[in-house]
């Protein structure tokens, strides 16, 4: 009985054994079918990814060979490519003869974008050849159907239970081709005695003119305008602007004529995101205006009339599409370049006096005659200065010859002659410590102001292989002084800060205010801030707090530094003196010129001995002998250019007895001129101060460090792109590319509108009607100049990271197009 118990026992056991061995074996079993369903999709989904890839490099290098066929301007073939296929001027027509281009040549109607399930059959989808079971289908839409800048490949590989699309554009990393003079997100301060040939885009406020709240309406308010809504509170605004100086008269109903300091703009005006009521005569039916906040606008060429458009929805402004990293809701994001492929394929050089300063080193002097393409620190390429000795550049003999790519991972010091073709990529910051101008100019003195039609001059000069360089950073451009100490580390006198003070006040970098800092290794990069707090690098790649330092602004951000890891501090690599010395001294705009500074005495502070830190124009008018005697001697060593320059205390007095007195004009004691109206808000005392020095051959012709008078390249920057030039005038032949523009290169003409003492007035008169031989521009004004093979394939900037506009974009499953292309920081 109890044997049988055990045995049945025994046999209860091994039957429960075997049951959960089925169980065990039957889960391992689904197990393994879901691991390997798992596994087949991923492997489905890789397929896909990779035929998608594929099909979307096949239609760009269809449409790339098309456009090489056409020999048009890639603004004409976008047109034709848009045109209806029955058209014969368009794409489609031109190729009937080549049908296997042809069925690359349709452009797919704009709502196939938000319905491609519904509108599947409608006509303009590319079936491309693909191993079965897999289907790979691409289409082309325009990124706006008006004025289109570029197209957008879409293709999608279907594979089984998996589905993979690419959205790429066409114009992809590799070519900015820029159409603008002038391309910032708002330039409020480049429209005084501004000649511009070229087009301007304006992402947020346009506001030429010059600044005080009865022109252009500062930075501070829009009277009566609804930022949100883009609507006027009361009808159009009456005010107007002045970029010709005379804007308070146009406000009282006066009709004013145009003199030496109107702003003038040659080319076609583009403003965008609603945000403008600037006034104008503009003509919305034909889009023609003649004027715009009191500067003049023409067309670029004979014949034709300027168009504005203040309304601009933005295809033009194509680089900006793509990921909102600062999350503001806008699409001014300026991207940087792409410094990994850079590393990869930059295949350049520079040959001259070049030198590479490894991070972490101090610049030595110490030169080489070549730099290969990618540099692991500083470079310092200086080539031979631009004289009339050498005709200026056209028969230097030791000019930098500059091909290819360049990339330089830290910041770049550049002046002097330049050869040939190439791009220069900077890290972090590049300096134009002097002149750089080309040794074989394309138009005119590097320009096509001369030309009647400057696409066609810009495409004989690329097929004449004339000098071209492009020139980006991603951190600041800073064009001429910038520094403030002496060589013991002590402060500059005020007037010789004008750089420096220029670009603290434009760009909010006063003293004590902070920048978010990432440090890698030792080299300082710029942060993101979002207004919820995060930070990104200008990629969008999210820094944790961990790694932020808040550093002094002016110095991490402007100053040519690394990080002394050692002492835990800033530390420049090279020292003002040294960069002062690589920019020399002259007298500013040469013989006949007429040197002066500025100071702001209702803002700009001393330290007394007693009390906090008040305004130069709070403490004359004190009351106090102590206060006022402390701005005295702030004047007279402001003024003084030697030991015994004995006008510089009777000068300081007569500022003084001026700023005490409120009595606006010119003082011809002091050779001062004081403006109690101007500024936003009419209520600054500005001075403008002649240089003098007494007992010299020539009392005016002050020797300062050298102005940079000419810059012949495509400047691009993803900050900023400051400078500031002082008694002689600037010409930019190229363009400018940043988030922010501020360069304050007034000319001559200026300073005659304000002096009284006709010797004076007389001298400087003569030096604005003269042409600056380095330029061939006039001393009264400042000239920026597009450089027409832009936007004729002559030169692009290859490696400009457009953000999130050619990355794949994936889906889960399904066998039905399905669509997310995400840009401006909204995902359809």
């Amino acid at each position: 009985m109890l044997r049988s118990s055990r045995r049945g026992a025994v046999l209860v056991l091994a039957l429960l054994l075997g049951l959960v061995v089925s169980v065990v074996a039957v889960a391992a079993l689904l197990l393994s079918s879901q691991l390997a369903t798992a596994t087949s999709t991923s492997r489905d989904q890789a397929e896909a990814l990779r035929l998608a890839e594929g099909a979307s490099e096949l239609v760009r290098n269809k449409l790339l060979e098309d456009f090489q066929r056409a020999g048009l301007t890639r603004s004409e073939w976008l047109r034709r490519l848009l045109l209806p296929p029955g058209d014969p001027q368009s794409r489609y027509s031109a190729n009937r003869d080549r049908p296997q281009l042809q069925a690359f040549l349709l452009v797919s109607a704009e709502r196939v974008a938000g319905q491609p399930g519904t509108y599947y059959a409608d006509p303009g989808a590319i079936y491309l050849d693909s191993p079965a079971p897999a289907v790979v289908v691409a289409r082309l839409f325009a990124v706006s159907s008006s004025t289109t800048q570029d197209l957008e490949v879409r293709a999608t590989a279907y594979l089984r239970a998996a589905s993979q699309t690419v959205a790429r554009s066409l114009q992809g990393r590799s070519a900015e081709t820029f159409d603008f003079a002038l391309l910032a997100r708002e330039p409020n301060c480049q429209f005084c005695h501004l000649q511009l040939q070229g087009n301007v885009g304006a992402l947020l406020h346009f506001r030429p003119g010059f600044e005080h709240v009865a022109a252009d309406k500062s930075a501070h308010a829009d009277a009566g305008f609804d930022e949100n809504s883009g609507t006027l509170a009361s009808g159009p605004s009456s005010l107007w602007g002045d970029g010709d100086r005379e804007g308070i008269l146009e406000d009282s109903g006066s009709t004013s004529s145009e003199n030496a300091l109107a702003s003038q703009i040659r080319g076609d005006i583009y403003a965008n995101q609603l945000v403008t009521n600037d006034k104008t005569d503009l003509d919305f039916a034909t889009g023609r205006a003649s004027r715009l906040n009191g500067v003049t606008l023409e067309a670029d060429r004979p014949g034709q009339q300027a168009r504005i458009n203040l309304r601009y929805p933005g295809p033009a402004f194509y680089l900006l599409r793509g990921r909102d990293v600062d999350q503001n809701g806008r699409s001014d994001d300026f991207p940087p370049f792409d410094s990994e492929a850079l590393r990869r394929e930059a295949s350049g050089s520079v040959r001259g006096q070049v030198q590479a300063v490894p991070f972490g080193s101090l610049y030595s002097s110490r030169f080489i005659d070549r730099l290969g393409p990618v540099v692991s620190g500083q470079a310092v390429l200086l080539g031979e200065a631009p004289s009339a000795a050498n005709h200026y550049c056209e028969t230097a003999s030791a000019p930098l010859l500059i091909e290819g790519d360049l990339f330089v991972e830290g910041d770049v010091v550049l002046r002097g002659c330049v050869s040939g073709q190439g791009q220069i990529y900077a890290g972090r910051n590049l300096y134009i410590a002097g002149n750089v101008v080309y040794q074989h100019p394309p138009g005119s003195f590097g320009n096509y102001t001369a030309s009647s039609d400057p696409d066609a001059a810009a495409r004989a000069d690329i097929a004449a292989g004339r000098d071209s360089l492009l020139l980006a950073a991603n951190g600041s451009i800073v064009l001429g002084d910038y520094t403030d100490q002496e060589a013991d580390s002590s402060q500059r006198l005020y007037r010789e800060r004008a750089g420096e003070r220029h670009i603290r006040s434009r760009f909010h970098l006063d003293t004590g205010q902070k920048a978010d800092i990432q440090l890698v290794e030792n080299r300082v990069e710029e942060l993101v801030r979002t207004a919820g707090g995060q930070h990104f690098t200008l990629a969008g790649e999210a820094v944790g707090e961990s790694q932020i330092r808040p550093l002094e602004a002016y110095e991490a951000l402007i100053r040519p530094v690394f990080w002394n890891h050692a002492q835990g501090k800033l530390q420049p690599w090279l020292s003002d003196g040294d960069y002062r010395a690589l920019l020399g001294q002259a007298v500013p705009g040469g013989v006949g010129s007429v040197s002066s500074w500025r100071i702001d005495a209702s803002t700009y502070q001393l330290q007394p001995a007693s009390g906090p830190p008040d305004s130069l124009l709070n403490l004359v008018r004190s009351g106090d002998p102590a206060k006022i005697d402390l701005c005295r001697r702030f004047f007279e060593n402001n003024l003084r250019f030697t030991n015994a320059d004995a006008s510089a205390a009777s000068r300081a007095q007569a500022v003084i007895a001026q700023l005490q007195s409120a009595q606006a004009g010119w003082n011809e004691a002091a050779k001062s001129f004081l403006d109690t109206a101007g500024g936003y808000d009419r209520q600054r005392w500005m001075l403008d101060l002649i240089n003098f020095q007494s007992g010299a051959a020539d009392p005016y012709a002050v020797v300062r460090p050298v102005q940079i008078e000419r810059v012949d390249a495509l400047l691009y920057s993803a900050r900023r792109i400051a400078g500031h030039v002082g008694a002689t005038n600037l010409t930019v032949n190229g363009g400018l590319v940043a988030p922010e523009v501020a360069i304050t290169a007034p000319g001559a003409g200026w300073l005659a509108s304000e002096v009284a003492d006709p010797e004076i007035k007389a001298r400087i008169q003569a030096k604005a009607g003269e042409e600056n031989p380095l330029s061939g521009t006039s001393y009264n004004r400042t000239a920026f100049n597009y450089d027409y093979r832009l936007r004729n394939q002559g030169a692009s900037l290859r490696y400009v990271l457009r953000l999130a506009t050619a990355e794949s974009i994936r889906f889960a499953g399904g066998g039905s197009i399905t669509r997310k292309v995400c840009r401006n920081a909204q995902c359809n």
